[in-house]
């Protein structure tokens, strides 16, 4: 092999170990939640709707060591054309409501899905307090200076649970419009303090720190996958019985049928003048007759 070959082949050979060693390893859990459909009522219930929505769990420590309270959060999402819908159940025993920034639940956006270094104007951290206030500052900024906590854009609720509490909020989107097969980037954290505000611990839900993560306060590179899908067919409406046939009227009663008329036997006819008249007149000859006949005997008889 000559030395041109050999050059040009360390030259590639380098080329490829700069580009592996410049690309990012990521221990993310490569997580996809798919939102249902939906527009709940901000009020801390959890109204029927929600159970078309599946349940999430945050549960990497954030440095890979002990979770002393056993806290635990788990998250439903759903969505409609202007809105993000968040129901958090928070199981943490020991929560202080009265800390200046104690067991907070934090929500990322990157709605145009960048995933990168940095925040840029697409980007949030809603900061959600264990009696629903929403802080108006987080921390971090994007890259025109501005807090990416967008207070303005979220509303929220809290409810307190014999186990700790649960928060249901709205986050208003800013740079896109909700619709069907839509994606963002997403992640959670929950940030743990003792009775005296003193941090405990953080769950997280794709960022894997303890693994080499940079952590989501700091950029949008390892965040998880949100994807707007389809709420669930409605329910046909039942379609109304049949409406049962009126009763007939009973058909007016025929008259019944006249007997036949009788037809009166003739009466018998009067005799006629004339046939009176010839009947006279036979009697009479008959009479005679026999008047005749018994003269000729008596006269015999002499």
């Amino acid at each position: 092999m000559n030395t041109k070959k050999r050059l040009l082949i360390a030259l590639l050979l380098t080329a490829v170990f700069s580009m592996a060693w410049s690309m990012p390893a990521s221990a993310a859990l490569g997580l996809v939640y798919e939102a249902p459909e939906g527009t709940p009522v901000i009020d801390g219930e959890m109204e029927a709707m929600w159970d078309n929505a599946p349940w999430t769990d945050v549960t990497i420590i954030y440095d890979g060591g002990e979770n002393p309270d056993n806290v635990a959060m788990r998250v439903k999402i759903m969505w409609d054309v202007d809105t993000a819908y968040f129901y958090v159940e928070v199981t943490d025993p020991a929560f202080n409501p009265n800390g200046e920034r104690t067991n907070a639940v934090e929500i990322y956006f990157d709605e145009l899905k960048c995933f990168e270094d940095g925040y840029r104007a697409d980007d949030r951290q809603a900061v959600i307090l264990a009696d629903g206030q929403v802080l108006e500052e987080s921390g971090p900024t994007d890259d025109e200076g501005n807090d990416i906590a967008r207070s303005s854009l979220t509303t929220a609720a809290a409810k307190n649970t014999d186990k700790g509490y649960n928060i249901e909020a709205a986050l208003k989107f800013d740079k896109i419009k909700g619709a069907i097969g839509t994606e963002l980037g997403l992640e959670f954290m929950y940030n743990d303090c003792d009775a005296d505000d003193a941090f405990l611990t953080a769950l997280r839900w794709n960022v894997d720190t303890p693994n080499g993560d940079t952590a989501p306060w700091m950029g949008t590179t390892y965040f998880g996958l949100l994807r707007l899908v389809a709420g669930p067919e409605p329910e046909p409406e039942p379609e109304p019985e049949p409406e049962a046939p009126a009763p007939e009227a009973p058909a007016p009663d025929e008259p019944a049928e006249a007997p036949p008329a009788t037809e009166a036997a003739p009466a018998p006819s009067a005799p006629k003048v004339g046939d009176t008249t010839i009947m006279f007149f036979g009697s009479l000859i008959t009479l005679g007759a026999a008047i005749l006949v018994l003269r000729k005997k008596v006269n015999v008889n002499k």
